[in-house]
This record gives C-alpha cells, structure tokens and sequence, in this order.
C-alpha cells in the first residue's frame, strides 16, 4: 500500500452504489456484448466482454485508454503532470479541470459518461482528506483497487 489511505465507499455505498453499479453496467455492457446489433436482451444481463471492452470508449474520456484499450502508462503520468500541477494525487477541483480539458466538442453524451465515471470513482474511493492519490488511481485503472479496499476494509473491521 502508498501509506496514503484513500478510505473507500464512505458516503458512496448502500443504494448510491447499486444505482451506480446498475447504470454503469447497462451502459458498459451493450456496446461491449458479443452481439450488440441484434440481441438486445442480453444487454440486460450486463455481460461485459473484455475483447470487446474498446467499444465503450467515448470522445470525451481521459484518454489514458488507447483506442484499442490499451491502458497508455504515459498518457496517465501526463494526466497528472497537467492537472495535479505535479502532485501526486488530484483533487476533486482537479478531476473538474481535467474534465472540462478533455472534453470534445458537440459529445453530451461523452461529457456525461465521462463525469459519471469520475463520480462514480471519487465516490468509491471516498478520500478523507479529499485527495486520490496516484497509486489509488494506477489500481483502478488496472483492477487491482477492489483488492487493495477489501484489505482497508478487513483492516478496518480488525481495529474497531
């Protein structure tokens, strides 16, 4: 662990994250479903498969995913050299700035995609001291941060 706790699901658990969990699992799962075009009640089972996770890529997003969904290591470090100003965490008046930076003009649908991601994450990782560190950010993008929360979480529960 980076030693800098970012909390997690403080505010954002109970129905806010099933809410959460269920719109962003409609959304990612029709364009990333086997077949998209003609089965649209398989969507509803909110399959996602990863071979076709690039499908759900949209205009206004961070970009620290290529167009393939590759993640980019330069892109992400670049993303906090601009909008942390060299810090190694953003806040969440940084996460706005970096918003507005990527959006693509005549996308609502991207603008809102990409702040529901970003609300979404903040409210999981719920940071107390109102920093998302970089690390904590590296881990959600690589999967790893659901791991590193149940470890805080049991953690935790030992010391209460």
């Amino acid at each position: 662990m980076s030693g800098k706790d970012s909390g997690g699901a403080g505010a954002g658990a109970g129905a806010g994250a099933v809410v959460g969990a269920a719109v962003v699992g409609a959304a990612v799962a029709w364009p990333a479903d086997t077949c998209y075009e003609t089965c649209l009640k398989s969507s509803f089972l909110f399959r996602v498969y990863l071979r076709n996770i690039h499908k759900d890529k949209h205009g206004s997003d961070s970009g620290i995913y290529d167009h393939e969904g590759r993640f980019s290591p330069q892109h992400f470090h670049s993303t906090f050299v601009k909008y942390a100003e060299g810090r190694d965490y953003l806040t969440a008046w940084d996460i706005w700035k970096m918003l507005k930076g990527q959006r693509v003009i005549m996308d609502p649908i991207g603008w809102f995609g990409a702040f529901f991601e970003w609300f979404a994450t903040y409210l999981m990782l719920w940071p107390e001291d109102g920093k998302i560190w970089k690390e904590d950010m590296r881990r959600v993008y690589d999967g790893s941060i659901f791991h590193i929360m149940a470890q805080r979480r049991a953690q935790k529960s030992k010391a209460t």
